[in-house]
């Protein structure tokens, strides 16, 4: 097999493997990851406060 039949292989891999990825993806339901990651970002002593508060409340 010549180097340009092994490129042209490995091409034809990868495109198969992101359409597999892309289909899966399709199928799934679409996730908001907005309040995950306001969530994450808040500083690291602001979320006991606010669990507190809440427990509190």
């Amino acid at each position: 097999m010549t180097d340009l039949q092994k490129s042209i292989l490995q091409t034809a891999l990868r495109i198969s493997c992101l359409t597999g990825l892309w289909s899966a993806m399709a199928d799934e339901e679409p996730v908001d990851p907005k309040k995950h990651l306001e969530e994450a970002c808040k500083p690291k002593c602001v979320k006991p406060l606010l669990e507190y508060k809440v427990r509190t409340a």
